[in-house]
């Protein structure tokens, strides 16, 4: 499904009808960088904008505290917002949307082979009619040695 969304999204770029996205985008930067000049340095790292429609502005925080520390400045927020760009009522809606961060791998535990292990793959490497699965033999054997 990700790779239909891709092929689309390429479709629609190369098609050239980007011009109002790109448009969007540049004024949700400048509207980004704007936020980040009003609040204080502490809550403007947790948040940012996520959209500018409908006379409506729709910020993100990175938990439900700064979200309740942006809904305290909002009316702040709303009235300045609202002297730059000539528009009021602005109504500000606040979302929660947690960083995400990728799932911690576990550590690589190295299989250890014991040296019982190995002298009994040696004979059975011995044994074995077939060179190749004889010389893959005594290469596993081989580790019950480096321990």
């Amino acid at each position: 499904m990700r790779s239909k969304t891709m092929q689309s999204a390429f479709r629609f770029i190369q098609a050239g009808n980007n011009t109002s996205v790109l448009n969007h985008a540049h004024k949700l930067s400048r509207l980004q960088r704007w936020l980040e000049n009003q609040l204080p340095d502490s809550i403007h790292e947790q948040c940012q904008i996520i959209n500018f429609r409908d006379n409506t502005l729709i910020l993100a925080a990175n938990s439900p505290v700064w979200a309740t520390r942006l809904r305290f400045l909002a009316p702040q927020l709303s009235n300045h917002f609202g002297q730059k760009i000539s528009c009021n009522p602005l109504k500000i809606k606040i979302k929660v949307l947690p960083l995400t961060y990728p799932p911690k791998r576990k550590p690589h535990t190295k299989m250890k082979i014991s040296g019982t292990t190995g002298q009994l793959l040696e004979q059975i490497a011995s044994a074995v009619d077939h060179p190749d699965l004889s010389a893959s033999l005594v290469r596993i054997a081989a580790h019950s040695r480096k321990i």
